[in-house]
């Protein structure tokens, strides 16, 4: 009868009308695989795997198929056929370790490396079969030491202070290298990062991981992981240590281990781009010296070149002495710097004309020129001089202060002189404008063509007829009785 109901059902989803829903329950997983501690454990620590079903009432049959991880054709664990029926297969049914139940479709054993690899449940439906996803069973293992290599070449462990001081990783300006890490991470699998250790920095990169045996031909399998970092030399990559590090999981937090690598220092190489004479001038004297600068690594070789001259000069290293019996004159040098990197030879001139003259001729002549009159001047005993200059400073102090106070007494009588000025006239108009009998206008012509003024007085009422002033014209008021 149930075979005959499943016919139906396949014959039904043929249909046009119940083809979109037959494809839709048929993508839908209707089992789920799982393991015991995310499927990481130690050797022989037991643990589950189980192909737990989603959808029960439409699961006919489900299947464990394991992968090795070194690759392969997938192998049949076990087979479970409706939660009543199913059967064990080897070489785990030889096993006396393994625990097998059909009702809930798992599987119990102890972990052996043999036993690693990605496991996958798969259900055969009423719909048709369904994946159930992987689940990958590993061992526990510890990381080991990680592998640092530049540009190929990997980074030698270091024997000694001394030796390692020596060493130097040669790269040339310009040049692209490669930077990589690789490490057993363990299982599970730690963290490598790739690190530059003069500027404290992580340098990302692609990172690589993947399942291989602990060693040649081992059975035990483990987890490697890469990081690959690309980076162009400059010069101010010079003395650049890199470095590698490898961080446990968390499982390994109780060990407290924390591996790394570094490199040797580089050394970036370039070719001569700089030269320069020091001190640059038309006229020396003899006891001179003219350096030449150049800069490259490996350092430039200095070379001088006589091109004219009444004679050769000294050539001490990369410098021109201008050694004293040398003739008098006019001279020409060129000086040429060269290295050469990896091969290719570069080279810089840079050339220079200048008079030689002797020293000595030069310094009497400066001797012979008139000399300004000493301080004090001729004439001024020596304890005078003597004191002038040890109290120099004094004095220009004492001077500037007694000119301030000078400056300061000749404001303070200009001020005081303009005040009793001023005082003195407000005076005498006040005592005026006080004394009734003392204020007087007066108007000018008195409209007679005398020349006569009249004077009033303020006290006078107005009306009153003013007196004029003109006595010599009119004397009759003259004994008059008051």
């Amino acid at each position: 009868m149930s075979r005959q109901l499943l016919q139906h059902l396949l014959l039904s989803c043929l249909s046009l009308s119940l083809l979109p829903t037959c494809q839709a329950a048929a993508t839908a997983p209707a089992v789920h695989t799982q393991a015991t501690n995310g499927g990481v454990t130690r050797l022989g620590q037991r643990v589950t795997v189980q192909c737990r079903p989603l959808r029960p009432t439409d699961i006919v049959l489900v299947r464990l198929l394991r992968r090795p991880l070194t690759g392969g054709a997938e192998v049949e664990v076990f087979v479970s056929a409706s939660g009543s029926r199913g059967a064990l297969r080897p070489p785990w049914k030889s096993r006396r370790d393994a625990t097998f139940s059909v009702k809930t479709a798992s599987l119990s054993f102890n972990m052996t490396t043999a036993d690693e690899g990605s496991y996958k449940c798969l259900a055969l439906t009423l719909d048709g079969p369904s994946a159930g996803g992987r689940v990958q069973l590993l061992t526990a293992m510890t990381p080991a030491e990680p592998r640092l290599f530049v540009n190929g070449k990997q980074t030698l462990p270091m024997a000694s202070k001394k030796s390692s001081a020596k060493r130097r990783i040669e790269l040339v300006e310009g040049q692209a290298i490669m930077i990589r890490c690789n490490a057993n991470v363990g299982k599970p699998p730690g963290s490598l990062s790739l690190l530059d250790l003069g500027r404290r920095a992580h340098l990302k990169g692609a990172v690589r991981t993947w399942t291989g045996p602990v060693t040649p031909g081992s059975k035990t399998m483990t987890v490697y992981s890469s990081v690959t970092h690309s980076v162009k030399i400059e010069l101010g990559s010079h003395g650049a240590v890199y470095g590698c590090q490898l961080k446990p999981h968390p499982m390994f937090a109780h060990l407290n281990i924390t591996y790394g690598v570094k490199s040797d220092p580089i050394r970036v190489l370039y070719t001569v781009r700089r030269i320069e004479l020091q001190p640059y001038r038309d006229n020396y004297f003899h006891g001179d010296r003219i350096d030449c600068l150049a800069k490259g690594r490996p350092a430039p070789k200095i070379q001088w070149t006589r091109i004219r001259g009444a004679g050769p000069l000294q050539v001490n290293g990369s410098s021109l002495y201008l050694q004293p019996g040398a003739k008098v004159g006019y001279y020409a040098y060129t000086c040429s710097a060269s290295n050469r990197v990896r091969g290719h030879y570069h080279r810089l001139l840079q050339s220079i004309g200048f008079h030689l003259h002797n020293r000595t001729i030069a310094a009497a002549r400066t001797t012979a020129a008139p000399q300004p009159p000493a301080v004090g001047g001729p004439g001024v005993p020596t304890k005078v001089k003597h004191w002038v200059r040890s109290h120099h400073r004094g004095i220009s102090v004492f001077l500037i202060t007694f000119g301030v106070i000078c400056g300061f007494a000749l404001i303070a009588v200009v001020f005081a002189y303009l005040y009793s000025t001023a005082f003195s006239s407000s005076t005498a108009y006040g005592r005026l404008r006080d004394n009734p009998e003392d204020r007087l206008r007066f108007y000018g012509d008195n409209g007679r063509g005398n020349g006569g003024a009249y004077c009033d007085t303020s006290d006078e009422e107005e009306g009153s007829v003013s007196q004029p002033l003109n006595k010599a014209k009119d004397t009759s008021w003259i004994g008059t009785p008051l």
